[in-house]
């Protein structure tokens, strides 16, 4: 007797998926739940279609969709979730890998996209760009190595973008033109050398700027005029000198992390000085903590 390979929900009135729909169904290569209406899903309903290559979720009344429906899959390869009302989609750690393997729709409002640490080597950037209300971005930790110029041109709503982990080297800094709401930046671990002088002079709500572990040896060029910037993670770079930007430029600075650069004690001794007489109070952090 023949596997059952394909299962088809489409054109329905279902809305909801309970726990226990596939509890026998290991062999499902692919589900349709296209144009239903539904609005809730126990994302345990998945759990036993280890098999499962494609999922058809699109014309439904989803809000919200959780990678915890890839766990146990590594055959998953298609994933449709056009027109549905989406505002945060998660697909964290998963195993998709190209830009066609997530179909969504054009006019997709989503609030929050988590790509972080899934295996995406690309991404629709002409989709990304129509995305006007996205508000967080996670791509951390993905295999993407370049980051088109004017993938977040509509994105002025963007509030915290995650780009740590991805070997990026050298960046446009037009990719952050417009984003002039943004508050939280993660460039950490991207081997990033060098950060152009108009960098960041379109981010004036910036308050949180991480450049961890990269190869910066200097950011005095940098047009540093973050006026909100209050935390600046710069451990792990190659600088030797802080310049006068930090004095200037960054009036609210609070939080300042400088572990493990080569910087010549005499130096900082006479810079921190030079801020105490200028009436700064920052937190500098010399030495990176360690773990008990």
């Amino acid at each position: 007797m023949p596997q059952l390979t394909e299962i088809d929900y489409s054109f329905n009135q279902i809305q909801d998926v309970s726990f226990n729909r596939f509890t026998k169904s290991n062999h499902i290569l692919s589900v349709d739940f296209s144009n239903n209406h539904i609005w809730n899903m126990d994302w345990r309903s998945f759990a036993n279609l280890k098999q499962l290559e494609t999922l058809d979720l699109s014309h439904n009344h989803l809000r919200y969709f959780s990678d915890a429906v890839f766990s146990g899959k590594e055959n998953l390869k298609l994933l449709y979730l056009n027109n549905n009302p989406l505002e945060t989609l998660d697909l964290s750690n998963t195993k998709l890998e190209s830009k066609d393997s997530l179909v969504l729709a054009n006019d997709q409002k989503l609030k929050e996209l988590y790509l972080g640490g899934s295996l995406l080597k690309e991404l629709n950037w002409d989709f990304i760009a129509k995305l006007d209300g996205l508000e967080i971005f996670d791509m951390s930790n993905t295999r993407i190595i370049e980051i088109d110029d004017d993938c977040f041109v509509n994105s002025s709503d963007m509030k915290e973008l995650y780009l740590s982990g991805i070997p990026l080297r050298q960046i446009s800094c037009n990719v952050f033109a417009s984003l002039s709401n943004l508050q939280t930046l993660d460039l950490s671990n991207t081997e990033i050398e060098d950060l152009s002088d108009d960098c960041f002079v379109n981010n004036p709500n910036m308050s949180v700027l991480n450049l961890t572990n990269n190869l910066l040896a200097e950011i005095d060029s940098v047009k540093m005029d973050l006026a909100s910037l209050q935390i600046l993670n710069l451990v792990g770079n190659k600088l030797t000198k802080l310049g006068m930007v930090i004095s200037i430029n960054l009036p609210n600075l609070k939080s300042l992390k400088i572990a493990e650069n080569p910087f010549d004690s005499t130096y900082l001794y006479d810079t921190m000085n030079e801020w105490v007489k200028n009436g700064l109070r920052i937190d500098v952090e010399l030495i990176e903590p360690t773990m008990e």
